[in-house]
């Protein structure tokens, strides 16, 4: 390679990478820019989808709140909008040669919501005490094989009536603070519940996973076990109503 050729190459290197700071760039080569925040003004919605590579915090409040955290240069790549009552966040920007993927946040405050489905690889996370009083969290790909993400995390405080977890993945569920009724369905995959510190009056397992639930119901937990993972009871309620159909068994611990 000869002298001037060899510059050339150097000088549209270094084009590029000085280009990677702007919005303008293709996806793989942004930074991600001096961190911006961004409020939408969205129509009325009661579940939300968050999807691969934005961390989604919830909030109990009186009004209702959307606002985006990421990157000046990322924001292009964002969607926030609402289709049919379901709010969906999506972060577009799949590669990315010269940034980290765990940048982007979004912060929801909601009155009240019935369901949130985690897609996005990260914990969905409750900022206080969440007190909505029929809830369903998911984690799965029921509806579409393949298309949902199904390893991202749980980690809230609730003070609920009604509480549904739905997952057939990796996905696993820190929960504590009070629920009257928890209904959980863990339909397949390695998904974890150690739910011990949570206050829970009456349970419903529908158990075909590999790994342990742990919880300490005060009045009743009935269901089923239909594969190897266990569940490990923290309290003995007066009502122990759940068949052993496979491997997994009822500890009394």
């Amino acid at each position: 390679m000869n002298l001037r050729l060899k510059i050339c190459v150097l000088v549209f290197l270094l084009l590029t990478i000085v280009s990677c700071n702007t919005e303008d760039t293709l996806t793989c080569l942004k930074t991600t820019g001096d961190e911006i925040s961004e409020t939408y003004d969205l129509e009325s919605f009661d579940k939300i989808i968050v999807y691969e590579r934005i961390q989604l915090i919830v909030k109990d409040a009186p009004e209702v709140s959307v606002r985006l955290e990421t990157g000046e240069n990322l924001l292009e790549d964002m969607e926030v909008f609402v289709e049919d009552g379901v709010l969906n966040v999506r972060n577009n920007g799949a590669c990315n040669l010269f940034r980290d993927y765990d940048y982007s946040k979004v912060y929801v405050s909601a009155p009240n919501l019935t369901e949130i489905r985690n897609s996005s690889g990260f914990t969905v996370l409750s900022d206080g005490v969440i007190g909505w009083e029929n809830l369903a969290l998911i984690s799965d790909d029921l509806i579409e094989e393949d298309f949902f993400h199904k390893d991202g995390d749980f980690r809230m405080t609730l003070d609920s009536e009604s509480v549904l977890i739905q997952c057939n993945g990796l996905s696993n569920y820190f929960l504590d603070g009070s629920i009257e009724n928890l209904d959980i369905n863990l339909l397949e995959g390695d998904s974890r519940l150690p739910l011990e510190d949570l206050i829970v009056q009456n349970v419903i397992v529908n158990h075909t996973g590999t790994n342990d639930i742990i919880i300490a119901p005060l009045q009743s937990i009935t269901g089923e076990l239909r594969s190897t993972g266990n569940l490990i009871l923290k309290n003995t309620p007066p009502v122990v109503e759940v068949d052993e159909l496979f491997t997994g068994r009822v500890i009394f611990d």
